[in-house]
C-alpha cells in the first residue's frame, strides 16, 4: 500500500438511503486515489449494512481498497438519529487533533489517530417548516409549503434544519446527490447561490456501487433465496413485470389502515406483491392477508437492488427517497410514490407532475399538514383523505398501470433513466464533478 497522504472523514444520518450513497461515493474516491484513506463513522444499525454494501464489490476491486476503507460504529445502539452526533464529533476531533484512539463499538477494533493522516476532507450529511405559502422551486411544480409534510412525523425537522444551516457556513463545499437530467434548474440555482457565498458545489449522481454484481448462490442468505424464488414463481404464473414491490425505506412507514386497504385492493385485483417492512410492525391480520392470498410475500428486509433487477418486478410502491428513486432508475422500474417526509414530496411532484414518469398517491396523505388541499387540485374538490378514497385511488392506479397511461409513464421513466445513465460516461456530469472533487481536495 502506497504512503497515505489524504484522509476523508464521512458521516451520514443513520438511514440507509443516506448511508448507501455515501459508501458508494467513498468507494469511487478510493478507486481514484491510492494515497487516500476513508473513515465512515456510523451507528450500530448502519454498520453491518455499510459493510455488506462494501463487500458487494468484485473481489479484485475490493482487494484494492479494503485496507483504506474504515467503517466504524462509533455510536453504538440508538433509536434516534440525533444521538449519533456527539460521538461522531468526538471521533472527528480525535483524528483531527491526532491524539487518542477511536473504537468501533461493534467489532471492538481500535484505530490510533496517529496511524492515519489528519482529515483532509470531512463529508457530513444535513434537513426544513411550513407557513402556508405557495412556493415555486426552480424546475419543480408549484406546491404549498405544507405539502412537504404529507404524513405526521415526530422527526425533529427544526433541529436538523438549524444544524444544517450552521454547518453550511462552516464548510468549504457541498456534495449534492443530484443530476441535471432531473433537476437542472434547481442545480443551476444552487450552484449560483453557493458561488455567491464562496462555497464550492458539486452534484454527483447516481451513487451506488454502480450496477450490483450478481451474488453467487452460496453467498446468498436463505431469506434472499426465498425472495428470489417467490419472484421466479410469480413470473411463471403472471408473466414479466407483474409483481409490485412495496418498500418505504429504513425509517419510514405509512399509515397502517391505509396500507392495509391498499394491499386488500391489490389482492382483490389479483396483483402479486412483495412487501418489505424493516421499520414497521405488521399486524397479524396483515401478515395473514398477504401470505394467504397466494399472491404475496412479506419480509423484514429484501435485497432491493436484486428485487428491482428481477424481470418479474414491474412497479415499485415507495416513499420516494432519492436512494430508492436512483435504484428504480438503474433497473428501469417505474415508481408509485407514497411520500412520507424530507425530500420525498419534491421527488414525487417532480416525477409525477413535471415528467409524468411516475404515479403519486395523494389520498393516502394524513395529519394536519397532509390533509390540506394540494395546489394541483386548483379550484376542484379537495381529496377526501379517507380509507374509502384510498381504496378508490388504488383501484384507479391498478387500471392505469394496465392501460395506455401506465405505458406512457413507463416509457417516460425509461427515457429519464437513459439520460441519468450517461452521467458516469466520459464527459458525463457525475464523472466531471467527481474529477473536480479529486483534483481540488485530493491533490
Amino acid at each position: 500500500m502506497s504512503a497515505l497522504k489524504h484522509h476523508i472523514f464521512a458521516h451520514a444520518v443513520a438511514a440507509w438511503g443516506h448511508t448507501k450513497p455515501l459508501v458508494a461515493f467513498c468507494v469511487l474516491v478510493l478507486e481514484s486515489r491510492s494515497d487516500t484513506v476513508v473513515t465512515i463513522a456510523t451507528n450500530e444499525s448502519m454498520y453491518p449494512k455499510a459493510l455488506a454494501e462494501l463487500y458487494k464489490l468484485p473481489k479484485e476491486r475490493l482487494y484494492r481498497i479494503q485496507e483504506r476503507m474504515n467503517i466504524l460504529d462509533v455510536v453504538g445502539h440508538t433509536m434516534m438519529l440525533l444521538p449519533s452526533f456527539p460521538q461522531v464529533d468526538s471521533a472527528f476531533e480525535v483524528f483531527y487533533k491526532q491524539s487518542g484512539t477511536v473504537k468501533c463499538q461493534t467489532s471492538g477494533r481500535i484505530i490510533h489517530a496517529t496511524d492515519l493522516p489528519r482529515p483532509t476532507v470531512a463529508i457530513i450529511d444535513i434537513v426544513p417548516v411550513p407557513k402556508g405559502e405557495l412556493l415555486q422551486l426552480p424546475g419543480y411544480p408549484k406546491m404549498y409549503d405544507y405539502e412537504f409534510f404529507p404524513q405526521p412525523s415526530d422527526m425533529p425537522h427544526g433541529i436538523f434544519w438549524r444544524d444544517g444551516q450552521i454547518a453550511l457556513y462552516m464548510t468549504q463545499g457541498i456534495i449534492n446527490v443530484a443530476t441535471s437530467a432531473v433537476e437542472k434548474e434547481a442545480i443551476d440555482t444552487l450552484r449560483g447561490y453557493y458561488k455567491s457565498i464562496g462555497i464550492d458545489y458539486l452534484n454527483v449522481a447516481p451513487l451506488a456501487i454502480l450496477s450490483e454484481p450478481s451474488t453467487p448462490q452460496d453467498e446468498t442468505s436463505e431469506s434472499d433465496k426465498q425472495v428470489i424464488s417467490f419472484l421466479d414463481n410469480m413470473e411463471a404464473r403472471f408473466g414479466p413485470k407483474s409483481v409490485i414491490y412495496i418498500s418505504f425505506g429504513t425509517l419510514n412507514w405509512p399509515d397502517l389502515p391505509s396500507l392495509t386497504a391498499a394491499v386488500e385492493e391489490l389482492v382483490t385485483a389479483q396483483v402479486p406483491m412483495l412487501l418489505a417492512h424493516p421499520a414497521a410492525v405488521l399486524s397479524e391480520e396483515m401478515k395473514r392477508l398477504v401470505s394467504e392470498s397466494g399472491l404475496g410475500m412479506e419480509v423484514q428486509w429484501a435485497p432491493q437492488q436484486r428485487v428491482l433487477a428481477h424481470s418479474a418486478t414491474g412497479w415499485f410502491i415507495t416513499h420516494g427517497g432519492w436512494n430508492s428513486v436512483q435504484e428504480a432508475c438503474l433497473n428501469r422500474v417505474p415508481p408509485v410514490i407514497w411520500p412520507i417526509s424530507a425530500e420525498q414530496p419534491f421527488n414525487a411532484a417532480l416525477l409525477s407532475v413535471k415528467f409524468k414518469a411516475a404515479f403519486e398517491l395523494v389520498e393516502v396523505r394524513r395529519g394536519i399538514m397532509g390533509t390540506r388541499k394540494p395546489y394541483r387540485c386548483g379550484d376542484g374538490d379537495t381529496p377526501a383523505f379517507t380509507i374509502a378514497s384510498v381504496r378508490n385511488e388504488i383501484r384507479g392506479l391498478i387500471a392505469k398501470m394496465r392501460n395506455d397511461e401506465g405505458r406512457m409513464v413507463r416509457a417516460n421513466f425509461e427515457s429519464l433513466c437513459a439520460e441519468l445513465a450517461k452521467a458516469w460516461d466520459d464527459g458525463g456530469e457525475a464523472k466531471q464533478e467527481m474529477d473536480r472533487f479529486l483534483n481540488t481536495y485530493l491533490i
